[in-house]
């Protein structure tokens, strides 16, 4: 469920039915209703600075994907190509000024990372817990049941790739932001170790 301008750097890169699938597989036909239920359901009384706005907007207007033609993106009667959407568009814009946000450009690099990185953090808080007992189990499941490109060898391998200090630095960045959620960036205690070590998840 990625609005268009996020779609484009992806491609190629995260799981197409988690993330990139407004024009693809799931959110067209269910996920956005889901996930708003899912919103609703966690609060009675949702912090306007944290909602979701443009995401509950599109459900009150009936924007359900696929099934109704429309949801982040628009689509014509009979076929699957996502279409940007003017309207939605000029919603973000409209929200955008009415709560103070300067729009920056974020580089394609950015958009991967904060995708991606947040797999990874999560994936090592799953090692933490015993969920898994090896970062290629969670590999194996993105690969296997959620799209992720097996030439990338899934998240936890990706983030080896990329260097698990540079992982951990650049969730620091985000986490400096004054409209990011400084916690949710917070790397997890199991990658600060590999980090202090040297070492990576493999």
């Amino acid at each position: 469920m990625i609005p268009e301008p996020l779609m484009r750097p992806t491609v190629g890169l995260i799981p197409t039915n988690e993330f990139a699938d407004d024009g693809h597989t799931i959110e067209p036909s269910v996920s956005v209703p889901i996930a708003a239920a899912h919103r609703f359901a966690a609060t009675a009384a949702p912090d306007p600075e944290l909602r979701t706005v443009i995401a509950d907007t599109l459900c009150e207007q009936g924007r359900f994907g696929q099934k109704t033609g429309a949801g982040w993106y628009d689509y014509q009667a009979g076929k699957r190509d996502a279409i940007p959407s003017e309207l939605v568009n000029k919603m973000i814009d409209d929200h955008r000024k009415e709560i103070g946000i300067t729009p920056r450009k974020i580089s394609d690099e950015e958009i991967v990372q904060r995708l991606v990185y947040a797999l990874v953090n999560e994936g090592a808080h799953i090692l933490e817990d015993g969920i898994a007992s090896k970062s290629g189990d969670i590999d194996m499941v993105y690969l296997t049941g959620y799209g992720f490109p097996i030439w990338r060898g899934g998240p936890m391998h990706y983030a080896s790739q990329v260097g698990l200090y540079n992982v951990a630095e650049s969730m620091k960045r985000f986490a400096k932001n004054p409209r990011d959620d400084a916690s949710f960036w917070q790397p997890a205690p199991l990658i600060q170790k590999l980090v202090a070590e040297g070492k990576s998840f493999s």
